[in-house]
Order: structure tokens, then sequence, then C-alpha cells
């Protein structure tokens, strides 16, 4: 055979080698030997054993790591390579493959194996389906289908929770109402059911009536959608009306995740011996004070106080805890009308920005009274209006306060905070000094947004409401 002749047949027999039919190709279970099944992303008949396919059609979508080989994917250990293909470690492709490596990780999502997608695929005592696909504890309300997470990570049943939403065409102030499907249109109408449950709030485009809870002896604990959701949660009075009143005894009330706001009244108003915690929420706008307290035991953390004419917290009797708060821009004719009065009371206030409060005539700052002293510590006091040179007045104890004006104590300082335009720290600033990794240690383990304290764990604590990460 001559060179041409040869060269013609070789080619001949490349073209026949190249162009025969795939014995493996499938486009269907019915297209493969008894035994086997079509596996639709390579278009091949497979033993059934995920393991042992081999691919004689296209590429594997999920490109394997040609610098790790396997015989299984038990062998295979990164997560974004976790099945053994052709000898490979690569992605996965379908929930087959990860159910025969792990059965506790079935599912392929984005070519790895996971154990959820969404929290639907979870339950108690896991509910909440994380960022790695792994079922996990609730740590916020809105991680729960019932829309609320308890103290020890599980979601509570909706059976046991009183539903309030307005935006709801079902809804219905009837007795029997507050159910999901059925909840009650007013969150007043809930309280004076008094069923003892805990009452979740919908966010709603229609703000909510006012609330006066009188003397029930009752737990009433109201949660709403968070203070920055939208929709909010609003409890709104357009005139004098005190926007959430407590003005019976016995109480043990909370506040949590609300907008408050009253056009001409308080925020919130405590008398008569009760218990009062206000969490996760903003009252703003109010034509008194924000939260005023009159004999109750009060507890505020990670709210926001801001634009109220008289001021944002004033105790004239009882105990407080204050943490994490953010007092700024209320603004008001005065005297005797700061950000934040704590002349009637005792407490704790730690972890607190104060800022930007401006009375026309006195202070905008502090007010400690003129008989115990009042602790001030790890908090921001920064440019409030002063009277006389200062921005607080009576019997204030500072520690680890940065404050815009000459003051004594351990841990004083006074340089500019670097704030962002809701008044969180701004991190690597330049003045990172006067806020950021100042203290080292704190009984406080979060901060305004629910992060933890301190950041890096094991690190150093910041200065006021906020906690840079």
């Amino acid at each position: 055979m001559d060179r041409l002749n040869f060269a013609l047949f070789a080619l001949a027999g490349a073209f026949w080698g190249c162009s025969r039919p795939n014995p493996q190709y499938c486009e269907s279970d019915a297209a493969c030997p008894s035994g086997m099944t079509c596996d639709l992303v390579h278009r091949q008949c497979t033993s059934g054993s995920v393991d042992a396919a081999v691919d004689f059609a296209m590429p594997d979508l999920a490109t394997p790591d040609l610098s790790t080989g396997c015989t299984t994917s038990a062998t295979c250990t990164d997560p974004m390579k976790p099945i053994c293909t052709n000898m490979m470690c690569a992605g996965c492709t379908k929930d087959a493959q990860c159910m025969s490596k792990d059965p506790m990780r079935p599912i392929c999502n984005m070519n790895q194996c996971v154990q959820c997608q969404t929290s639907m695929d979870c339950m108690n005592p896991l509910p909440f389906c994380d960022q790695t696909g792994t079922c996990a504890k609730c740590t916020a309300n809105n991680q729960c289908t019932s829309l609320l997470c308890k103290s020890d990570g599980t979601c509570e049943d909706p059976n046991n929770i009183t539903y309030v939403d307005s935006g709801n065409n079902a809804c219905s102030n009837a007795k029997g109402s507050g159910t999901m499907a059925t909840p009650y249109c007013q969150i007043q109408n809930a309280i004076t059911a008094n069923l003892g449950k805990p009452i979740v709030v919908y966010g709603s485009n229609t703000p909510y009536m006012p609330l006066n809870i009188g003397s029930m002896n009752a737990t009433i604990t109201l949660i709403g959608p968070g203070r920055d959701a939208m929709p909010a949660a609003v409890v709104s009075s357009a005139n004098a009306t005190t926007a959430i009143n407590l003005a019976g005894a016995g109480n043990t009330v909370t506040v949590d995740g609300f907008d408050v706001k009253s056009t001409m009244g308080y925020g919130v108003y405590c008398a008569g011996g009760n218990m009062l915690t206000i969490l996760r929420s903003r009252i703003h706008n109010c034509g008194i004070k924000g939260v005023s307290i009159n004999n109750c035991d009060a507890v505020l953390d990670e709210d926001r106080l801001n634009g109220n004419s008289q001021g944002g917290f004033q105790i004239n009797f009882g105990s407080y805890k204050i943490t994490n708060c953010m007092v700024v821009e209320n603004n008001g004719p005065g005297p005797g009308n700061p950000a934040v009065d704590l002349s009637g009371g005792t407490g704790l206030f730690q972890h607190n920005t104060v800022a930007a409060n401006v009375q026309m005539v006195g202070i905008g700052g502090v007010s400690c009274g003129m008989n115990n002293a009042k602790a001030i510590e790890n908090s921001i006091i920064w440019g409030n209006s002063q009277s006389s040179g200062t921005q607080l007045f009576g019997n204030c104890t500072l520690t680890n306060v940065d404050i815009d004006e000459t003051a004594t104590g351990m841990g004083v300082r006074s340089m500019q905070p670097d704030f962002t335009a809701d008044y969180h720290l701004v991190k690597d600033a330049p003045n990172m000094a006067c806020c950021i990794d100042q203290i080292q240690s704190s009984q406080v383990d979060h901060d305004f947004d629910g992060t933890p304290r301190p950041q890096p764990v094991n690190g150093k604590f910041d200065i006021g409401a906020h906690e840079v990460k």
C-alpha cells in the first residue's frame, strides 16, 4: 500500500472511530439496559452506583479537582467538591449523589451537598437553615415561620401565639380571633383578650392605634417585626394621647421591635409599679418625651430615641438598665429637658451613644440629679447643647466616656468620634482611638444591632452603642 492510500485509510478509520454512536447515551431510563438509570446531566446510562459511574459523554459540569484523586466520595473532604467523579473530587450535580455520600446532607445545591435549602427543610430543635445549608438554632424572630424565636433557639408553636395584622383582610377584633389565618386587627384587642400568649404583630402601612394597659396583673409580650423593618409595626397617636400607656399596676410588659410616636404626647409612659422592657424599638417625634418612667422598673436595650421635643428618656422614680441605645437629635425648647434624665432613679447606664441633642435653653446631654451619684459608663456623650460649659448636670460619675468637654473619671477622653449618618462608628477612621477597641472587659455582650461584643472575639470592647466589626 502506498503512502497516500495508507493515509486515506487511516483518516477514514479515524473518522469512523470518532463517529460511532455512544452505547451509553440516553434521554430517559427507558433507553438504558435493565438495572441502569439515565443520568440526565451527562446523557449516559449508569449502573446506579454514583461513585462507579463512568462518563462516556459530555464533561462534568462541576469541574473536577485534577490535583485530588479519589476512589469514593468518602475521600472527598472539600465541601465545594464533595463527589468522586472519574476518580477526581468534583461538585455534585444531583441529590442522589449527596444522599449516597451522607444522608444527613442529602440535597445538592450549587454543587455542594447541604442539609437544607430553606428553613422549610428544617424543624425544631434546629429550625433555621443557615448560610452553610445546615439546620441550626434560630437567633431572630424572622428566622421562624411562627415569627417568634424562643430563648433556647427553637421556634414557638403558632398555636401558642396571638397574632395581630391590620393589613390582613381576614383580620377581626371579635372574640376568638388571633390566629395566623384570622388575626386581630388592633393590638389593643389582643391585649384586652388577655389570652396569656405572646402577641406577634405584623408590620403594616397603616399605624396601629394607641395602647392603654390597665391593672391587669398580666405578663404582656408584644413582638413586632423590628426597629428598622419595612413596613414597621407603628404604634402612633396623632394628638396628646400617649402612644403606649402603662397606667395600671402589676403588669410585666415587653415591647420588642416597634416604631412608636406621638405627635403631642409621650411615646411610652409607665406608672404604677409596672415592669417595662423596651427592646430593638424606635421611639421618635413625640411632642413630650420619648420614654417617661414614674415608679416603674425599666430596661431599654438596642433602642433608638430621636426627634422627641422634650428629651429621649426620663425616670422620676424606679430602677433602670439602659444599654446599647442611641439617644440622638432630640431637640426642644428646654429648660430641664436633657436627652437623658436619670435624676430620679437608680441603675445601670452602659454602652450608649448620646449625641447631637440640642435644647434652646439648658443642657442637651445627661442629667444625673443632685442626690446619689449616677454612673455613666462605656458611652459617647458628644455634640449636645451645653449650659455653663457642660452638657452634664448633677452628680455624674464617668468611666470610659468620650465627651467633648473637660471632664474627669477613669478612661475619660475627648476625641471627635467618626460617625456615620445614623451614628454608627466608622471602621478604620482617623479617630479610632476615641472609641474602638478601648475597653478590656464589659458585662454587655452585644451592641445596638445585636452584634456580639467584643469584635473580634477575645479582643477589646468599643465605647458607645455600636461595636465595629
